[in-house]
């Protein structure tokens, strides 16, 4: 999945392909051979219509290159697919791991693709099942099949969503457990952990990361070295206009004139202010002086 295509029109990404499952990051592509942090996540880190997001922001105000390892749809299974982004992760000064959806992963009731996240490869016999009527064929991705079937039986949704977040726990506790490095988990989201996810709308559209909640955070945050929350709608919708014209069209050929979804330049921006300081005193801490930036001193 890259979202170089629909977007180029708005906005360059500079993307590269690497990793052991080829996978579309944003560039400029890192240089591995000199110290860096890294920061992985999805498009909330790759920073999708942003032209500054968070990871580049920090390397500025820290005066340290950071990698930004965000590619689109990813959940805490794609990492753990690709070792060379986990070695990467590991061999950093120091890792922000984005808190990620939990409809992005494999599990007991469907599987994803490796390469592809977001997108579904099959559906188990558990889960059809559980919805005899629903037609799984006509579900390309994880999220549309979700909203369905959440929308078709509530009450039967309920088994899924509990699988949904026992498997995120337990990946996202082994993705954190293979990274050797200091470690801060990254809440970055319109929503704090203990609020009802769902939109006010009352859509089935749910707010990032999806399915994710307070208790699920407290099980894997012995696991890291600190918590940061970034939490704001601010300059949401972004405006995709350029002078005052729509570039973008959805897949259906329709304009898109704003987005309702990703993070906006100002929530990057925030998203760079509110980690810099724990990401500095991590990197203090660990006694590098020649590593040391004087910007936040």
């Amino acid at each position: 999945m890259t979202y170089q295509k629909p977007d180029k029109a708005f906005i360059d990404y500079d993307t590269y392909n690497w990793g052991r499952l080829n996978q579309v990051f944003r560039g400029p592509k890192p240089d591995f051979d000199q110290p860096y942090i890294a920061c992985l996540g999805a498009a909330q880190t790759f920073g999708r219509y942003v032209n500054n997001p968070f990871p580049a922001q920090l390397a500025d105000m820290l005066g340290v290159p950071v990698a930004n390892l965000g590619t689109a749809g990813a959940g805490p299974g794609f990492f753990l697919r690709d070792s060379m982004a986990l070695e990467a992760a590991s061999n950093a000064e120091l890792c922000v791991i984005q808190v990620m959806s939990a409809r992005s992963l494999s599990n007991r009731m469907f599987q994803v693709r490796p390469e592809k996240n977001a997108q579904l490869s099959a559906v188990s016999k558990a889960l059809s099942d559980l919805f005899p009527h629903v037609d799984f064929e006509t579900f390309s991705y994880a999220h549309n099949m979700l909203n369905q079937i959440a929308e078709e039986d509530p009450a039967k949704f309920i088994e899924v969503e509990r699988e949904l977040k026992t498997a995120w726990v337990a990946r996202t506790r082994l993705m954190l457990e293979s990274i050797h490095t200091k470690k801060i988990l990254f809440w970055f989201s319109e929503r704090a952990p203990n609020e009802e996810p769902r939109n006010n709308d009352k859509t089935s559209m749910l707010k990032y990361p999806h399915y994710v909640d307070q208790a699920m955070l407290d099980a894997v945050t012995p696991f890291v070295d600190k918590v940061v929350y970034c939490i704001s709608n601010e300059g949401m919708p972004q405006s995709l206009l350029i002078d005052g014209e729509a570039v973008l069209q959805s897949p259906f050929g329709m304009p898109v004139t704003e987005n309702r979804y990703y993070p906006s330049p100002e929530m990057h921006q925030q998203a760079a202010e509110v980690l810099a300081r724990p990401v500095y005193d991590l990197l203090k801490a660990k006694r590098t002086p020649q590593k040391e930036s004087n910007v936040l001193v």
